[in-house]
């Protein structure tokens, strides 16, 4: 029923793999999902309708699985924002001045080193993307530390020797030093400075998926039976979707540093209330209480000095404080 991406399982038949799509709103925690997929289908087949998003909305996407330039061009002619990483092997072009046409391409790769030797942390410029496309863009490129670029380029390496691909291409070494965006969102609305804090708020969504597996054993059973399994991943797929109606409906998203666990634990410790009270309306309505006042006292992601988390440069860039970025 879910084809996988290959191999076999262990009494030789073909193995079996599931792909659950979401979309979430990281301001009202509200969830466009779970979209059910054969694990051997391409993510762009979702079906996530990032598209219909709302007029000024601004689309993260957590991998460069959802690089899609015709999908960025309908964004923006609806009037939505997109963000994300540059993806090796777009054809990217420039004008003679800022405001020129596209005249000529620019070979990414030669750009950054120039960008390095002439010295320098942060850079923007104006481009089209695209060999028909020519959708116009902000390239946004701040320079990350060396000990993380040489970790970045051995992690290319070795997924080049274990794809047995012969070499890992130049441009792609050469971006690793970088992290490379593009946008249409205008400056007064994103500065370069503020563009690659933003982009750390894509993993919230993979936080929300190890929350599902880590937490939830959404990928886990002790069936080998196909349609108790199955019947066990909608069960779970239920129980995970309550949670999360319950953290939103307890306020648990109202601050950036909340914490999606430690909530989705206040929940689950309190399961047994909630299911003894479905069909009590108001026993229901004093036990939500109750997981709310929890989830607005506590719940809270722990500060790092050296480190700073996701949420705490958030904060910094809109209270005006300084943070350490961390890359």
């Amino acid at each position: 029923m879910w084809p996988g991406c290959g191999g076999s399982a262990p009494t030789g038949r073909s193995g079996a793999a599931l792909k659950i799509g979401c979309r979430l709103d990281l301001l009202g925690g509200q969830l466009y999902a779970p979209v059910l997929k054969a694990g051997r289908e391409h993510d762009r087949a979702l079906e996530l309708e990032a598209e219909q998003l709302p007029v000024g909305a601004l689309q993260l996407a957590d991998y460069l699985g959802f690089f899609d330039l015709e999908l960025f061009r309908l964004l923006d002619e609806r009037g939505s924002y997109w963000l994300s990483r540059f993806k090796a092997g777009t054809a990217i072009f420039f004008g003679e001045d800022e405001d020129a046409a596209p005249a000529r391409r620019l070979e990414i790769g030669s750009y950054l080193k120039g960008l390095a030797a002439e010295g320098g942390e942060c850079h923007e410029r104006r481009v089209w993307l695209g060999l028909k496309q020519r959708l116009p863009a902000r390239l946004l490129a701040v320079r990350v530390p060396e000990a993380v670029a040489e970790e970045r380029r051995r992690r290319l390496h070795r997924r080049a020797k274990r794809r047995q691909e012969k070499r890992v291409s130049a441009e792609r070494l050469e971006l690793a030093g970088w992290n490379c965006l593009i946008t249409n969102a205008p400056p007064e609305m994103l500065s370069v400075k503020e563009a690659p804090v933003l982009m750390r708020a894509r993993w919230q969504i993979e936080r929300l998926f190890d929350l599902w597996k880590q937490h939830g054993h959404l990928d886990k059973t002790r069936s080998e039976k196909p349609w108790r399994v199955l019947c066990e991943v909608y069960a779970k797929l239920l129980g995970l979707l309550i949670q999360h109606w319950v953290i939103l409906g307890g306020g648990g998203w109202g601050r950036a540093d909340r914490s999606l666990v430690k909530a989705g634990r206040t929940v689950r410790q309190r399961a047994l209330s909630l299911a003894e009270a479905l069909d009590k309306p108001r026993r229901l309505v004093r036990v939500l209480r109750s997981i709310g006042r929890c989830l607005a006292v506590g719940c809270r992601v722990a500060k790092r000095r050296k480190e700073p988390g996701t949420a705490q440069q958030l904060l910094a860039l809109s209270c005006g404080r300084k943070e350490a970025a961390v890359a």
